[in-house]
């Protein structure tokens, strides 16, 4: 009865009530009484639930260890709860006691195995329907001491992409699924080497959504490899797989700042999918667009400017006709390619035909959003920043503004409601609509935005720190420079000093990423010192930033720049 108690942490009355059928001695049940029986544990162990687990902790575990039937107690409580308005809060007091005891119980390991082995589908369509970050956390964190790579090959695609509450365990469930198709290519059947590269690809995407990029480097090149090989062989049935590892290897390869390395990669993958597209036209013009769009981008880093307008433009015309003859399927495609098009006309000095660009393809998120708005929403939220951006551009300040602020709306709504997957977009958007607010000489307003997405983004840092170090490094520097228009000098220094510490950091780790970020902040620095008289340690802060300049600018050397607007 202690186990079951432990275990569940029944919430009120009624709860443990219909629990005590789990325990395997009915007779003893009704010998007793239930309401007695339930009541005597409820106040044997006082707490917040009506049931609370036996504590210190390590009694706990012992105590579970030494508990006959353990497995056959959790699986049966998991079942029981399946469906109930407790099943999540039942869910997670399990596994958080079994994970707690699985790494020093033996017993208490196989009880987590079995629990898994027989409910882990249970537990990922309950997870996946409710978004429930501190359930999916300890679901990842118990198939690692009780990996189920058999389940989780059948299980890791029900994990929508993205999902930044529920990324650990996608991740956890990616991996599983790699070990279970690598274990079967012994044989070295192609349609089962298949599944591993795919299942590879899907793992670098997990990883990447975590910040663990070299990992998912490491996963993307060699479900390239793998696809390498199968197309030397079979280049019917594989050539597009190729392709496709290919276009999300140079996507890997630039998060990692290896940009002559993403635009070999990009170029290989266009030029396979448009000779796939001219053999099969219906079927893979969508991928050769998607091609091109990323393309356009390796280019644009690189400083082609021309050849990145050039695919870019040849993108939107795929999707222009695509959309033309299919809009239900296309129109989204359409506006995605118009709102990257927007940016590289930008990078040419183009800016009417920028805003032009950018405009219709907020009008089109506009569309998508009013008919979808689940799915839509936040692009729109998107395009009203970049349209917000091309506005600034040409002198429409107060125009600019309002996008902003509608971005900016629909991004704290969105967080709201789902604060796990839009609180950096929101952080975000309010860094953009700081810079909106400060050229229009709204300073204190714009100090306040900043100093909200600065406090958003110190938070998600301090949760998952390689995801938002560097955004949280941008918002400082901002932060910095808002201070500094109001005057604050000591504050607007200690801001950038901060951000000087966390880029000095990333930049020892990933130079090619970071370093030109790490020469912004010092400018930034030497500025503020400046203004508090302090020349020495501004000269050495300009120097010190002007040779990290001179280093990038040697010819080869790429451009970088943070997603949005840094002062």
């Amino acid at each position: 009865m202690v186990a079951l108690v432990t275990l569940t942490a029944a919430p009120d009355q009624p709860s443990a009530m219909s629990l005590l059928a789990v325990l395997p001695n009915q007779a003893e049940v009704a010998r007793i009484g239930a309401e007695a029986l339930v009541v005597w544990a409820h106040r044997l162990y006082s707490g917040p639930s009506y049931w609370n687990p036996l504590r210190p902790d390590l009694l706990a575990e012992q105590h579970l260890a030494d508990t006959a039937q353990l497995a056959l107690l959790a699986t049966t409580a998991a079942r029981l709860a399946g469906e109930q308005r407790y099943e999540a809060e039942l869910l997670t007091q399990l596994l958080t006691e079994l994970t707690r005891g699985a790494q020093n119980q033996p017993a208490v390991q196989a009880a987590l195995d079995e629990l898994l082995a027989a409910t882990l589908p249970q537990i990922i369509v309950l997870v996946v329907t409710t978004g429930h970050a501190d359930l999916a956390d300890l679901v990842s964190l118990a198939l690692q001491l009780a990996p189920q790579p058999g389940l989780a090959a059948l299980l890791a695609e029900q994990v929508p992409y993205p999902s930044v509450q529920l990324a650990a365990l996608a991740a956890t469930l990616a991996s599983q699924q790699v070990a279970h198709y690598r274990a079967g290519t012994i044989n070295e059947d192609p349609d089962t080497t298949n599944r591993l590269a795919e299942s590879l690809n899907t793992l670098a995407a997990r990883l990447a959504a975590l910040g663990r990029l070299e990992e998912a480097l490491a996963a993307s090149e060699e479900a390239t490899g793998i696809y390498r090989e199968l197309t030397e062989t079979r280049p019917g049935a594989f050539r597009p797989d190729l392709a496709m590892s290919l276009h999300n290897l140079a996507i890997r390869l630039a998060a990692l700042g290896r940009h002559e390395d993403a635009l070999a990669a990009s170029e290989e993958a266009v030029i396979i999918r448009r000779d796939e597209a001219r053999a099969h036209p219906d079927e893979l013009r969508p991928d050769l667009a998607s091609s091109l769009n990323n393309l356009a981008a390796h280019l644009g880093r690189l400083g082609r400017r021309e050849e990145a307008l050039a695919a870019i433009d040849e993108a939107t015309g795929i999707y222009r006709e695509l959309a033309e003859a299919n809009p239900g399927a296309f129109r989204s495609g359409l506006a995605m390619s118009l709102h990257n098009l927007a940016d590289h006309m930008r990078d040419l000095g183009r800016l009417e035909g920028a805003l032009a660009a950018s405009d219709e393809a907020t009008g089109i998120y506009r569309e998508l959003a009013e008919a979808n708005p689940g799915a839509f929403r936040s692009d729109l939220a998107t395009a009203l920043n970049t349209l917000a951006g091309h506005m600034g551009d040409l002198g429409r300040l107060e125009r600019a503004l309002a996008a902003s602020d509608e971005a900016t709306g629909i991004y704290r709504e969105l967080a709201d409601a789902r604060p796990d997957a839009f609180r950096p977009d929101l952080a975000m958007s309010l860094n953009i609509q700081a810079a909106r607010l400060a050229g229009l000489g709204r300073r204190e307003d714009a100090l306040a935005a900043v100093d909200e997405a600065t406090g958003i983004f110190r938070e998600l840092a301090e949760a998952r720190s390689e995801a938002y170090r560097p955004e949280l490094a941008t918002s400082l520097n901002n932060l910095s420079a808002n201070l500094a228009d109001l005057g604050r000098r000591e504050d607007a220094l200690a801001a950038v000093e901060e951000a000087i510490i966390i880029r000095r950091e990333l930049a020892g780790t990933r130079p090619d990423a970071f370093r030109p970020d790490l020469a912004s902040s010092l400018n930034h620095l030497a500025a503020r010192l400046g203004d508090l008289g302090r020349r020495e340690s501004s000269l050495a802060a300009v120097e010190e930033a002007t040779g990290i300049y001179r280093e990038l600018a040697r010819p080869g050397r790429t451009r970088s720049g943070p997603a949005w607007p840094a002062r």
